[in-house]
């Protein structure tokens, strides 16, 4: 399916659109996701690592090994909630990462990351 891509915090500017112009927002996800026959399907969430990207930085949702997920720091993840909220069907969410953060050296910790996150993310939306 299509979907959009929460990236270089494009989702930040789309959370202030929500906060500014509620009606216009809900009316942009219900045409994007919602009805009978949405026009996405899918939202993409980049993984922040807390440095500038290309067009700036992504909040790290950890920022050590053993600190919970603050998953409020990424949008995207409220924006993958909001999509599904209107959706008749499952939307698919995917994540990437550009970088990581600087506590992420091997493979283990990156697993962490993502598996704390992720349920982090399960149990707040």
């Amino acid at each position: 399916g299509f979907g959009v891509l929460s990236a270089n915090s494009t989702s930040s500017l789309l959370m202030d659109y929500k906060a500014q112009q509620p009606e216009k927002y809900w009316e942009l996800i219900e045409t994007l996701f919602g009805g009978d026959h949405p026009i996405m399907n899918t939202v993409k969430i980049e993984m922040g690592n807390d440095r500038n990207t290309s067009t700036g930085p992504n909040a790290a949702t950890m920022r050590s090994r053993d600190e919970y997920p603050n998953v409020q720091r990424e949008p995207g993840f409220q924006l993958a909630a909001d999509a599904q909220s209107v959706a008749h069907g499952e939307i698919h969410v995917s994540l990437l990462r550009w970088n990581r953060p600087a506590w992420v050296t091997s493979d283990a910790d990156q697993y962490i990351w993502f598996k704390n996150t992720i349920l982090a993310v399960y149990r707040e939306y």
